[in-house]
C-alpha cells in the first residue's frame, strides 16, 4: 500500500462494516498486450477477482487486522489464487469509477439470498483468454501482462497497476510465460508512448473526467513519398459509460488506405467501420462491441497529410450521469488539414 489511506479487504458476503457498510474489497483484473506493426493491441483481458484476505507484510503501519491493507503493507501471493473459480467474477458487474459493487443478487448470488451459490466454472469464465495465434505472430515485437487493483475511491488508480514484458512459450499442450524481471508501476500502454507526451510524430494524453479516466496515445510513421501511418491506441480505464464511437478530423481530400481496427474479440462481425465524410473520419462501433472499461481498442490507417495537434472525440455508449455530455475529446495529433484556400486544390 502505497497510497495515504488504508484499504477495506472483506471478502464477499462476509458481512457489513466501515467505512462503507458493506463487504467492501477491491477487484483484481488482468490483460495482455503486444505491440506488433508499430501498433499497440489488446490480446485478452481476464474478470476481475474478488479479494478476501491480505497477509499484510513488511508493513508500515500493520493494526492486526487481515481484512485492511494497511499503509506500507504487501499483500503476496500464487497465481493459483488469482485464477480460484469461487473468487472470479465478471467485469461487468463493477461500477469502475466509483468501485461500487453489490454482493447480493451478484453473479455470485443468482437467487438473491444474500450468500454465494455458485462460481465460474473452472476452466475459461472469466479467466483471461488469448488466441493461440496472437501468441506465436511472428510480427510481435514486444509483449506485456498489466494487473490492476481497482479500488473503491481511488485518487490514482496508476499506482495501483503495473505491468511485466513477457515471452510466451509453446509447450505442446500448454502455454508458459516467461515474465521480465523489471516491474513498473503504470499501464503497459505508457510503455507505448510515455504519459503526457507531445511530440511531433508521438503523442498520449490522459483525460479524467467525471465519470472516469481514459488515455489517447498515437504514433505516427513517415513512410516516404509523403505518406504517413497513423496508429492510435484508446485505453479504457475506467469511463464507466462505455465508447461507441471515435471522431478526428480528415479533409475530404487526404487518402485512405489500409485502415485496421484491432480489439480482442477476435470476431470480424463486430468490429468497427470508418468512415470518411465530411472532413471526418469516424470510427464507429455498435451495441454489441462497446468499448467497456479495462479495455484497449487500436486503429490504424495511412493518409497523405502530416500530423498536428488536434483532437480527438470520442462519443460515449450510454448517457454519464454526471455531467450528461455524450462526448468527451482529448488533445492529439492527427491529420494535418491545409487552409481552406486551398482545399480544393486550386491557389
Amino acid at each position: 500500500n502505497e497510497g495515504t489511506a488504508d484499504v477495506p479487504w472483506y471478502s464477499k458476503f462476509s458481512g457489513t462494516f466501515a467505512p462503507y457498510n458493506n463487504d467492501q474489497h477491491p477487484f483484481l483484473n488482468w490483460a495482455i498486450y503486444r505491440e506488433i506493426d508499430g501498433r499497440f493491441e489488446q490480446l485478452g483481458y481476464s474478470g476481475v477477482k474478488h479479494a478476501f484476505w491480505t497477509i499484510n507484510s513488511n508493513c508500515t503501519i500493520n493494526c492486526g487486522n487481515n481484512h485492511i491493507l494497511w499503509l506500507g503493507c504487501e499483500d503476496v501471493y500464487g497465481t493459483g489464487n488469482n485464477d480460484s473459480s469461487g473468487a472470479l467474477g465478471p467485469r461487468a458487474e463493477i461500477e469502475a469509477d466509483t468501485g461500487y459493487w453489490e454482493s447480493t443478487c451478484s453473479f455470485f448470488d443468482p437467487g438473491c439470498i444474500g450468500s454465494q451459490t455458485t462460481g465460474s466454472n473452472a476452466t475459461d469464465e472469466n479467466r483471461l483468454v488469448v488466441y493461440n495465434d496472437d501468441l506465436t505472430d511472428v510480427n510481435n515485437t514486444q509483449m506485456f501482462i498489466q494487473a490492476w487493483y481497482l479500488i473503491r475511491d481511488d485518487v490514482n488508480i496508476f499506482n495501483t497497476m503495473g505491468y511485466r514484458t513477457i515471452s510466451p512459450v509453446d509447450n505442446g499442450n500448454s502455454w508458459s510465460m516467461n515474465a521480465g524481471t523489471t516491474f513498473t508501476q503504470g499501464a503497459a500502454l505508457d510503455n507505448y508512448v510515455a504519459p503526457n507526451t507531445m511530440g511531433a510524430m508521438e503523442a498520449s494524453s490522459t483525460v479524467e473526467t467525471r465519470e472516469g479516466q481514459f488515455t489517447v496515445a498515437v504514433k505516427v510513421v513517415d513512410l516516404g513519398g509523403g505518406m504517413y501511418r497513423y496508429n492510435y491506441a484508446i485505453e479504457n480505464y475506467e469511463f464507466d459509460p462505455r465508447f461507441i464511437a471515435y471522431h478526428l478530423q480528415l479533409n475530404n481530400s487526404a487518402i485512405l488506405q489500409d485502415p485496421v481496427f484491432a480489439d480482442p474479440d477476435h470476431n470480424i462481425g463486430n468490429d468497427w467501420q470508418f468512415i470518411h465524410n465530411n472532413g471526418l473520419l469516424s470510427v464507429n462501433g455498435n451495441a454489441s462491441n462497446e468499448q467497456d472499461w479495462g479495455m484497449l481498442f487500436s486503429f490504424s490507417f495511412t493518409t497523405n497529410s502530416p500530423p498536428e495537434q488536434g483532437t480527438i472525440y470520442l462519443d460515449a455508449a450510454h448517457i454519464p450521469t454526471i455531467p450528461a455530455n455524450t462526448t468527451v475529446s482529448a488533445n492529439t495529433l492527427i491529420p494535418q488539414t491545409p487552409d481552406l484556400i486551398f482545399d480544393n486544390g486550386f491557389e
